[in-house]
């Protein structure tokens, strides 16, 4: 059975198919990056600007090893970050169809959300 823990720093909540909820408390772990604007490369033109930048980002989190019996619930960006390295981090999905409080603060999502995976084949 797959164990899921929250590593967000909050509560996450899930609406279920039957219309309950199933709500997953923050644990001790609270996995975090945090990024910075950075000059990609410089492109000579009219303006005076960098006009390609790159987000970096940093983690100063000791990871778990990989489990494949284990899930983590982790922002988007975290999971992001790690895509090419790990896939057992998972994200609450804001974008479909997530229930908002008076405050526009996500209440509860319906789904996971894995980063998105760029598929590459040969062209016959």
């Amino acid at each position: 059975m797959t164990t899921v823990l929250n590593a967000t720093g909050h509560v996450v909540r899930i609406r279920n198919a039957d219309g309950g909820l199933t709500t997953y408390p923050p644990t001790t772990l609270c996995f975090r990056v945090t990024g910075a604007e950075v000059r990609d490369w410089n492109v000579a033109t009219d303006i005076d600007a960098d006009i390609v930048q790159r987000r970096c980002y940093y983690s100063f989190t000791d990871l778990p090893p990989y489990d494949p019996d284990t899930i983590y619930i982790v922002s988007r960006r975290f999971a992001y970050a790690y895509a090419s390295i790990r896939d057992d981090f998972v994200y609450p999905d804001t974008e479909c169809g997530a229930e908002r409080d008076k405050n526009g603060r996500v209440y509860a999502v319906r789904r996971f959300r894995r980063p998105d995976l760029m598929v590459v084949q040969d062209q016959p």
